[in-house]
């Protein structure tokens, strides 16, 4: 059975070829979409192209098959070339849009603005003036962590159902989401994320243990954005629970 694999996929040089040409215009059409799941996808399958070139002029090789299994060859050193400048090109472009992103941006003065606060870097505790502090209400505070562009934050919560708790951040002056990829619900996301669950009538703090990152901007440009808390049940449909408006900075690469 795995001879005829073997045979079916490697033997025709032209097939591994043919897949490693649809993996590469798949690569390029999925960042280009900024579907980060599918460009993720995309990826693995690049790899699988690559592997299945190298396998293909092994094969052709074993089989005596010299001139088939040296173009394939050139074949899989070129597109590992490729890949690994595409990616490079691709990382340093979309860097370089991101640290512009806050250069003609401004702070609005008509809407409340709150400045992040500072936490002990060394054990991660909140200041005890806001830790005590007594909430009568769902609450949302910032906090700066080790780096400009780097947080954490606090969370009060009433009685509340098991969930998930995550951020959709947006600019203000623009509405435009900011750091889309990391800050969702789906299964990519791994920043800002909160599992959150409270049976009794008193409102609980619930807390980041890592820092979330906001690409967006640069070091020493700040600029104002509205932080939403949302909130998606278990069971039932996701909702708003608090939105916010601070002036951060974005994360210098």
């Amino acid at each position: 059975m795995m001879k005829k694999i073997m045979k079916f996929c490697f033997e025709k040089w032209w097939k591994p070829l043919l897949f490693g040409i649809f993996s590469g215009v798949l690569f390029f059409v999925t960042y280009a979409i900024s579907y980060f799941p599918l460009f993720a996808v995309s990826v693995f399958i690049v790899l699988i192209a690559l592997l299945g070139l190298l396998i293909s002029s092994i094969y052709l090789f074993i089989h005596r098959k010299w001139i088939q299994s040296l173009f394939i060859g050139f074949c899989f050193l070129g597109a590992i070339v490729s890949f690994l400048f595409s990616c490079m090109g691709l990382l340093l472009n979309e860097q370089t849009q991101l640290d512009k992103f806050a250069d003609n941006l401004t702070i609005p003065t008509d809407i409340q603005i709150e400045n992040p606060l500072d936490i002990d870097l060394g054990n991660r505790n909140r200041p005890d003036s806001i830790v005590k502090a007594k909430k009568s209400d769902v609450d949302f505070v910032l906090y700066n962590s080790s780096q400009p562009g780097q947080y954490e934050y606090d969370l009060w919560l009433g009685k509340i159902d098991s969930g998930t708790v995550y951020l959709k951040v947006y600019e203000v002056t623009h509405n435009q989401r900011l750091t889309e990829r990391s800050l969702s619900d789906d299964s990519f996301a791994e920043e800002g994320i909160l599992r959150v669950a409270n049976s009794s009538d008193s409102l609980i703090r619930f807390g980041t243990k890592e820092h979330f990152t906001i690409y967006e901007g640069d070091w020493g440009k700040p600029y104002a954005v509205r932080f939403e808390v949302w909130y998606k049940p278990d069971n039932g449909n996701e909702r708003k629970l608090i939105e916010k408006n601070y002036k951060i900075e974005g994360w210098q690469f």
